[in-house]
């Protein structure tokens, strides 16, 4: 097969790994498109069909390229591009007859692997990456040894990239750094929905599902136990009958109380398109930018779109702030109407008891004595969801019951609110941090007692005491356990599988801080350790010119030390010569080391002429492919067929 078809396979090889992760972004018309133009590249391969007409692919990609703008609504961003160059790399196979057009491919296949970059840089799609860059290597070297070997194409090309691994590691720690990375772009594109401005019945269960990050924190656990891990983000003070919402809040000063115990925290905040900053509950500084409220609630300056590293400092006591007039009403307002069984029955609370006190242990006694079950599939409510929660399905997640609690609360004359967090956190053992999941996402009460101050009143712990200490899996009842967590009856099984979540969690929180958190401040203090001065670029620049030309050094005398022949291999070509000198052999002439394929012929002529007209031809044929010009693959097998069927 001549050289313009055999790098065809690799090419579009290198194309699809290339383009496999861009896969789920795509739309679906253009992986067919992608799949049809790659399934007629083979088809060329295998010579089954010609090249395309060149005016052909020309309407090809105006077409394709009028397509893909229109699928994202003629609006240009970072998709649309990949998508542009991945419908015209996808055609570039189909005029792959030349050197050039060969090498064009190449460099876009390289190209299309960078471009992941703008939406991921976590550490298995680096490993993704250079495997993908040595796929396209390979095929580097293909095209220029198109008659080669692929096992040798793939240790040259393996071999090259390991190679540059010093290279870049140079480049990256003591090139500049520009401030704030390159990578800030990625990081917007990554973000997720955690809690919002509004919770509603359901909004908590549904983060619950999902099993994404939301935070990392390092955390002297012993300070802390597991059942008193509440992480505060948001607090709710506003109901309408059905929802809560989180009301504007002027900034405050906050501190803990003289001789309070605090907890230090570092806290890596995943994106999740809102401004709350989430700490142990009771924060009251953090270190990055951000606005504190009298809720005990902080709020960045702009959505968090990229993953924020910050430490908190918490009181593990709550000051008894005595809130001014107008905030001690915003805590008691409910509907002029609605719900009137919840608040009969907070009035009877109210009217029975002799303080405020008596009517949260009232309150919560009336939660453990009736048959409420904590479940992530509630039915769904009607009118007035307090009352048909209490009175008839006492089905529901913790902000059905934070929710009915609020509300008791309220229509008893106590100030109450809500506060969306998390509880709980897993410990990673490999590296040595909780993770706190959506899974983890909770909503439990604060109530405003008097001489006491604001105090945190969770109703789910009496109902589903196993949450606080087990997580949410060890809480909902045997069936849905079986169906959402299918590996809690499979230990091990299940513990295998989590240790390697762990295990990579671990791997790739250190490559997040360690590498994606290379900042420009990192590399100084890089440098200063290494005795290098950060304040002029002269000193680095020179020792980052010294370690080039060490590597450089290093690789060039890997590549031209001699190494120990283990003797070349034959070719096709030459095995099926020496399997004629084997014939010859056996027929009376024996070919001696030093006697070339001419010789060989007067040889045959002189001791078997008999044989002369019969080996005389094929021998020629052979010197003609070792020596000749560009044999191509259809004169080797012709040769090689006519020696296998040459008998003597």
């Amino acid at each position: 097969m001549t050289s313009k078809f055999s790098s065809i396979p690799m090419m579009l090889a290198a194309t699809a790994a290339a383009f496999a992760p861009h896969a789920g972004r795509m739309p679906v018309w253009v992986l067919i498109w992608c799949a049809a133009a790659w399934g007629w590249g083979l088809l060329i391969w295998k010579q089954k069909t010609g090249w395309p007409p060149r005016w052909g692919l020309n309407l090809l990609a105006f077409a394709g390229f009028i397509g893909a703008l229109a699928s994202f609504g003629f609006a240009f961003d970072r998709t649309a591009g990949v998508t542009i160059l991945s419908v015209m790399l996808s055609l570039k196979p189909l005029e792959a007859r030349t050197y050039r057009d060969r090498m064009i491919t190449v460099f876009l296949v390289y190209f299309l692997i960078l471009s992941n970059l703008l939406f991921s840089n976590a550490l298995p799609m680096f490993f993704y990456m250079l495997g993908s860059v040595a796929l396209t290597t390979m095929l580097l070297v293909r095209i220029q040894d198109p008659e080669g070997k692929s096992g040798r194409h793939a240790a040259l090309a393996g071999g090259t990239v390991l190679l540059a691994l010093p290279v870049m590691a140079l480049f990256f720690f003591l090139f500049p750094r520009i401030p704030g990375g390159i990578f800030r772009l990625t990081e917007t594109t990554t973000a997720r929905t955690g809690f919002t401005q509004e919770m509603s019945p359901g909004s908590v269960s549904r983060l619950v599902l999902s099993r994404d990050i939301a935070f990392r924190v390092e955390l002297a656990q012993a300070q802390v136990p597991p059942g008193k891990r509440y992480w505060r983000g948001v607090v709710y003070s506003d109901f309408d009958g059905r929802n809560w919402q989180s009301l504007p809040q002027p900034p405050a000063a906050l501190s803990p109380e003289p001789g309070v115990e605090t907890v230090v925290q570092q806290i890596e905040l995943e994106p999740h398109r809102q401004r709350w900053l989430f700490a142990l509950d009771l924060p009251f500084d953090v270190s990055t930018a951000a606005v504190a409220h009298a809720d005990y609630t902080f709020k960045a300056p702009e959505p968090i779109k990229e993953r924020i590293r910050y430490r908190a400092l918490s009181a593990m006591q709550r000051p008894a702030r005595t809130p001014a007039p107008e905030e001690a009403a915003r805590y008691l307002r409910i509907p002029a109407a609605g719900n009137p069984d919840a608040r009969d029955l907070a009035a009877r609370w109210q009217k029975e008891s002799r303080s405020p006190a008596e009517i949260v242990e009232r309150a919560l006694a009336f939660f453990g004595r009736q048959e409420f079950v904590y479940s992530l599939t509630p039915p769904l409510l009607g009118d007035d969801p307090i009352d048909e929660f209490l009175f008839q399905s006492r089905k529901g997640f913790c902000e059905h019951y934070a929710s009915a609690f609020a509300f008791l609360m309220r229509a008893a004359g106590l100030p109450s609110r809500i506060v969306g967090g998390y509880l709980g956190g897993e410990t990673n053992p490999f590296g040595g941090y909780l993770i706190v999941r959506q899974s983890d996402a909770h909503a439990w009460a604060e109530v405003r007692l008097p001489e006491r101050g604001w105090v945190r009143i969770d109703p789910t712990a009496v109902v589903a005491p196993e949450r606080a200490e087990g997580g949410t899996e060890a809480a909902v009842p045997p069936e849905e356990r079986m169906s959402r967590y299918p590996f809690s009856e499979m230990p091990l099984i299940g513990d295998a599988a989590r240790n390697l979540l762990l295990g990579l969690d671990a791997a790739n929180t250190f490559w997040n801080r360690r590498i994606m958190g290379y900042t420009a401040g990192a590399q100084r203090r890089l440098l200063s350790r290494l005795g290098l001065s950060a304040d002029s670029w002269k000193e680095p620049a020179a020792a980052f010119c010294a370690a080039l030309l060490l590597i450089s050094a290093a690789g060039a005398l890997l590549v031209l030390l001699p190494r120990p022949s283990l003797g070349k291999k034959p070719d096709s070509v030459q095995r099926s010569y020496l399997k004629l000198c084997a014939k010859l052999a056996k027929a009376g002439v024996v070919r001696r080391p030093d006697q070339g394929p001419c010789d060989l012929i007067e040889e045959v002529r002189r001791l078997r002429p008999d044989l002369a007209l019969l080996v005389s031809p094929a021998i020629e044929r052979y010197v003609r492919l070792r020596y000749g010009p560009g044999p191509t693959a259809a004169e080797r097998s012709r040769f090689i067929d006519e020696v296998r069927r040459l008998s003597l």
